[in-house]
């Protein structure tokens, strides 16, 4: 996925998106952890990571709007229609993706407050920005 485009807010692919993303942050915790020149090496780490955090926070933060609005509409159709048990299960189900998709953010806070503590020991003179980051 191309950090342009936008996050896909259907459950397994919104994973497979993250996942993938998250897997370039850990090759960017192999390439720290070998710089050898911090001034030339830690600025393009640091854009990576930056584009990184901001594109899987700003899907996140989309994909939770749009799955909220998903529930409610789907929780509002199983009260006009409670003997319903298709009506029940699409609630049930729109909670849960969007329970998951929520604990998400706090799985990408711990991701990122992984790699930043590394990038900020290895960078962090470098790329003061680094050092209070917050997407």
């Amino acid at each position: 996925h191309t950090m342009e485009a936008r996050l896909p807010c259907d459950y397994d692919s919104f994973q497979d998106a993250l996942n993938a993303s998250r897997k370039g942050d850990d090759n960017i915790l192999l390439l720290i952890n070998r710089v050898k020149s911090a001034e030339q090496e830690c600025p393009a780490l640091w854009h990576t990571l930056k584009q990184g955090y901001e594109w899987r926070s700003r899907g996140i933060s989309e994909c939770i709007a749009q799955q909220t609005k998903e529930a409610d509409v789907s929780t509002a159709a199983f009260a006009a229609h409670p003997h319903d048990l298709d009506y029940k299960l699409d609630s049930i189900n729109a909670k849960k993706v969007l329970s998951n998709t929520k604990s998400e953010s706090e799985t990408e806070a711990i991701v990122r407050d992984r790699t930043l503590r590394v990038f900020q020991r290895k960078c962090g003179a470098v790329v003061p920005e680094a050092r209070n980051y917050r997407p």
